[in-house]
């Protein structure tokens, strides 16, 4: 680590936080200490908005020798981003064109030891690449010699349909470049081997923790945490490290310092009159620093269609019974009886079936479950499934129910799928009692929905042998 003292010829001296220097040009920035020492040179002319040289020539990353060696004259189409050295695997047309990108053998790319262990060429601004580990070029065909790796011989690039001409190499980048990282993220959606790096790219990851989310800047990095018992006592990580560089953030205002501390969770204080600004690949982005993630779950299902869900991560919005729900919408095109079951299921259900009434109702669903105010409760079930479950899966305390009277084509309904917990009795008696979420009431859930238009509520039936014997009469 390094300690300095600074006298600046304008502007107040910025108060740093841990992990943090003050820059050396003394226009109020912050910058992260790690920056330091990391083979890219931070100098005067803040190619990346920071002036380390006043750290031992940044750690010896302006020194003169590593200038003769890489050049730093690179600039992105956006401010302030500062994406970390990364290695890459690339495949090559004969021609030398860059024909994709992956991660080899899903290593990180951002990682030191993949850029010692695979980039054995070191990095630059244009990529340094290490000898080709598979070689279809003609002149290694005809040499043997097709790279190392898993390889054995030449006749596997026919095997594989590797077109004469193309080769394999890693490469490594002093600082990601755009394009490497688009193409990185592209790969991961596909669930290639970036996957495991790109994770926050994949569209339809809806998976959410319930609870307060705060994010921060540090003025180019972007801390979060998400799932927090309140927004001073989180758990942060570094958002922009884990984005490869894609989601930044900037500190402005009269004096651009902050102060930033920690014990096991993180907390920060910006100067006053400081503001920040937070960019999603060099777009402004508006963010909410503070504030509450509902988890709330809210699909349409009909007839003859089966879910698999999980209640997992969700929130609770029934005063009185504290598992977390997940709700389904249901407008029958026809009026019928509805059949629920959720046999299958891996925890103790419960479900409640709603009539949206229009008009205000006293029930205990609470904003912003859908319909919350307006619906009146003509179905509550509990274990009304235990022998008919316990039959098919031998689990009980399960639900496999008709409704008691048909729905109403055109109607709407809403279906609440939730679990057992201890103050679930207080439904109907206690709406203002809301306890804390009770996160043992919730799994893994099966729910199939059927409906006919004519049942019999007598006609029960368990499932099973039968048995009839005369007696003489």
């Amino acid at each position: 680590s390094y300690s300095y003292s600074y006298s600046y010829s304008s502007g107040p001296t910025p108060t740093c936080g841990a992990g943090q220097v003050a820059d050396c040009s003394g226009d109020g920035d912050c910058c992260l200490e790690s920056w330091i020492g990391d083979e890219i040179c931070d100098g005067v002319d803040q190619v990346d908005g920071c002036d380390l040289s006043c750290f031992d020539n940044d750690g010896g990353d302006c020194d003169p020798k590593k200038s003769e060696s890489y050049s730093y004259s690179y600039s992105y189409s956006y401010s302030y981003s500062h994406h970390p050295h990364c290695c890459v695997e690339h495949a090559f047309h004969a021609t030398g064109e860059v024909a994709s990108t992956t991660c080899f053998g899903g290593r990180s790319p951002w990682e030191a030891s993949t850029m010692s262990d695979l980039c054995t060429a070191g990095h630059s601004d244009a990529g340094a690449a290490a000898p080709p580990f598979r070689d279809c070029s003609q002149e290694a065909i005809d040499a043997g010699n097709c790279g190392s790796a898993d390889w054995d011989t030449c006749a596997e690039c026919a095997d594989f349909g590797i077109p004469i001409g193309m080769f394999f190499a890693n490469v490594g980048y002093t600082s990601c470049p755009d394009w490497v990282v688009d193409a990185a993220r592209e790969e991961a959606a596909e669930g290639g081997q970036c996957a495991p790096w790109f994770e926050y790219e994949e569209e339809g990851d809806d998976d959410c923790t319930p609870g307060w989310h705060s994010i921060n800047c540090l003025d180019g990095t972007v801390m979060y945490g998400e799932g927090c018992t309140s927004c001073g006592d989180c758990a942060m990580y570094d958002l922009t490290a884990a984005t490869g560089g894609l989601i930044t953030c900037k500190l402005h205002g009269p004096d651009g310092s902050y102060s930033y501390s920690y014990s096991h969770s993180y907390s920060y204080s910006y100067g006053q009159g400081v503001t920040a600004t937070y960019y999603y690949d060099g777009v402004e982005q508006a963010v909410e620093e503070c504030g509450y993630e509902d988890c709330l779950f809210v699909e349409n299902i009909a007839c003859g269609e089966t879910r698999y869900e999980s209640t997992a991560n969700a929130a609770h919005w029934l005063s009185g019974n504290d598992a977390p729900d997940h709700f389904y919408l249901i407008t029958p095109s026809e009026t019928a009886y509805y059949h629920f079951s959720t046999c299958g299921s891996d925890y103790d259900t419960m479900l409640y079936l709603y009539s949206v009434v229009g008009y205000e109702a006293n029930t205990c669903l609470r904003s912003p479950a859908p319909h919350a105010g307006e619906v009146e409760l003509i179905g509550e079930w509990d274990d009304d499934g235990e022998n008919v479950c316990r039959a098919l899966d031998g689990r009980e305390e399960r639900e496999d129910v008709w409704t008691s009277q048909p729905l109403q084509a055109g109607e709407t309904y809403v279906l609440q799928v939730t679990g057992y917990s201890d103050h679930g009795e207080t439904l109907e008696t206690d709406c203002d009692t809301d306890y804390a979420r009770d996160a043992g009431a919730a799994g893994n859930y099966a729910l199939a929905v059927d409906c006919d238009v004519d049942v019999d509520e007598d006609d029960e039936c368990t499932p099973g042998w039968h048995s009839v014997k005369c007696l003489d009469d």
